[in-house]
């Protein structure tokens, strides 16, 4: 079988570009600076933790939030306090998880005491806490269920 040579090849010809001139980029620059508006996004931001209660109250509840989401994985991944699994990184998780709710709700309840959507996350958390068999934890960071 005869080789084939790479004259015949069917790719086209690149066409280079035409160099664009100073004057055309600085005038972009210019019309984009004065036309362009920067504004606050839309998504999740830093929250500082100076700026007062309810800068506070959304670090919290993300820290919840957070924590909730870190029960939920162990949940899914089918681990029980009871199955005696000999993997320790989900009884981590779960301690971590636990004390971090428990200090965010605690910090929730004080600058809002009576919120519906703070409880209603305590109570999730104390939910995937006892699926997880977590009794003792699920009663003892969590005795001001309201």
């Amino acid at each position: 079988m005869a080789a084939r040579s790479r004259s015949g090849s069917t790719q086209p010809a690149i066409k280079r570009a035409k160099p664009v001139s100073a004057s055309a980029v600085d005038k972009l620059a210019k019309e984009l600076s004065e036309t362009l508006i920067v504004s606050d996004g839309k998504g999740k931001q830093k929250v500082d933790s100076n700026r007062g209660p309810e800068a506070t109250k959304l670090a919290s509840m993300r820290a919840v939030n957070t924590a909730s989401q870190a029960l939920l994985n162990v949940v899914q991944s089918g681990w029980k306090k009871s199955s005696g699994g000999s993997s320790k990184v989900p009884l981590e998780t779960v301690n971590s998880a636990a004390g971090d709710a428990a200090k965010h709700l605690g910090i929730l309840r004080r600058i809002s005491p009576g919120d519906t959507d703070v409880e209603r996350a305590a109570v999730s958390v104390l939910g995937k806490l006892i699926t997880l068999e977590m009794v003792s934890f699920a009663v003892c960071p969590f005795p001001a269920m309201r």
